[in-house]
Order: C-alpha cells, then sequence, then structure tokens
C-alpha cells in the first residue's frame, strides 16, 4: 500500500488498494482504502484500523452517485469514482 497522508481540501486520487491515513499515531493507525466497485452502481472503501498488535478492518459501501461521505466523522466530498479509482477532498 503507498501511504499517503490526510490533508484538508486537497484532492486525493487512490487506485485500487492505495490507502490514506485517517489518522496516525504512535499506537494507532487509521487508514481508508479504495476497494473499488464490486458492482456498476456501487462502490467500496475499506476502513482499517490498528492498535498495536490488533487490528480490524471493514468495508462500506455507497452508491456510486453519492458525493458527501462521512467516515470517523471526518466530512468527505467524492468528486470522481470508477472501478479502478477515486477522487475525493477531505473538508
Amino acid at each position: 500500500m503507498t501511504e499517503k497522508k490526510m490533508q484538508t481540501m486537497q484532492e486525493i486520487n487512490l487506485r485500487v488498494g492505495e490507502d490514506v491515513f485517517l489518522k496516525k499515531g504512535m499506537i494507532t493507525q487509521v487508514r481508508l482504502v479504495y476497494a473499488g466497485m464490486p458492482g456498476p452502481n456501487t462502490f467500496s472503501l475499506a476502513l482499517i484500523q490498528t492498535q498495536g498488535n490488533n487490528s480490524q478492518a471493514f468495508n462500506l459501501y455507497w452508491p456510486r452517485d453519492a458525493r458527501q461521505l462521512t467516515i470517523r466523522e471526518r466530512e468527505i466530498s467524492v468528486v470522481d469514482v470508477s472501478a479502478q479509482a477515486i477522487r475525493f477532498m477531505f473538508v
């Protein structure tokens, strides 16, 4: 996975399998991974949370035309989404 850092109002481009940190601390890390489109009208983002040696991950699903998302109290504005990549901004 490539490491991209979260910055407000900067456009972020993720291809399938790439991630961006939502939170990066000494012990706790939270990453958002673009998981592609499981269907023609649905896209998925995986949320990976790691604390020490423990991790958990789960997929979140949205309709392809969703433009405003809230993940872990962060607002995300989706610019474009395709089967190969997603473009969005943290607002």
